[in-house]
């Protein structure tokens, strides 16, 4: 995203994988994981390449890993179904003379920091700026009585026809790619891609982690909305 107030470009942990694929527990829920070929980067061991898939049994069970190769032929083998997740290795007891032991902490995708939206709610608003894709996704969680919706507005601040609040369908959930929508284009912002824009999100009771736009997809058939 290309923010022209701030002169700066913004690149988010999902950039880095383009790939999507169905995660197990939703439906919803699309997990990112790097091509063949593709370059990732690595904050202790730097720019490593993705070189392939490979199963391995290990304890007794066999998991599929994503096989990250470095500088000098060192490789690091991640579990395919962690790749929505970002992982944290701890030790502990190693200054006892007990056994010291590694924990596992991890959290969602782009889950450092997030935007807290409150019970009585609150409104995101961004500075100007580009973008290119066809949808809109919102990394969130919300609350079960609490939602967001979007609104799209000129480079003055003036809400975009077709793209208001009024317009906007409500969402709720947690999911890494809640995609929003509106009543009369869905979740088509085609029309709007390459303008400069402000986006504008209303949420309760919700935690906004992270937002990029994704290339065009439609959705399923379904009903007319009333």
């Amino acid at each position: 995203v290309h923010f022209y107030d701030a002169g700066a470009i913004f690149f988010g942990t999902n950039n880095i994988f383009p790939k999507t694929v169905k995660k197990k527990l939703s439906k919803k829920t699309k997990v990112f994981i790097p091509k063949i070929n593709d370059y990732v980067v690595h904050e202790v061991h730097g720019i490593g390449k993705c070189v392939g898939l490979e199963k391995m049994a290990i304890s007794g069970y066999e998991k599929e890993y994503i096989i990250i190769e470095y500088l000098g032929g060192d490789k690091f083998y991640l579990p395919s179904e962690k790749a929505d997740e970002l992982s944290f290795y701890a030790v502990e007891g190693n200054w006892s003379d007990g056994v010291a032991r590694y924990r596992r902490y991890h959290i969602r995708m782009d889950g450092f920091v997030s935007i807290h939206f409150g019970t009585k709610g609150g409104v995101l608003t961004t500075p100007s700026f580009t973008f290119t894709g066809g949808r809109l996704s919102l990394n969130i969680a919300t609350g079960a009585f609490a939602g967001f919706i979007a609104e799209i507005r000129d480079e003055y601040g003036t809400p975009v026809p077709g793209y208001t609040f009024a317009e906007s369908l409500p969402e709720i959930g947690d999911d890494l790619e809640m995609i929003a929508r509106w009543k009369q284009h869905g979740p088509d912002l085609r029309p709007l891609e390459g303008k400069v824009i402000q986006l504008a999100i209303r949420a309760y009771n919700a935690d906004l982690y992270s937002l990029r736009f994704l290339s065009w997809e439609p959705d399923p058939e379904l009903p007319p909305y009333k």
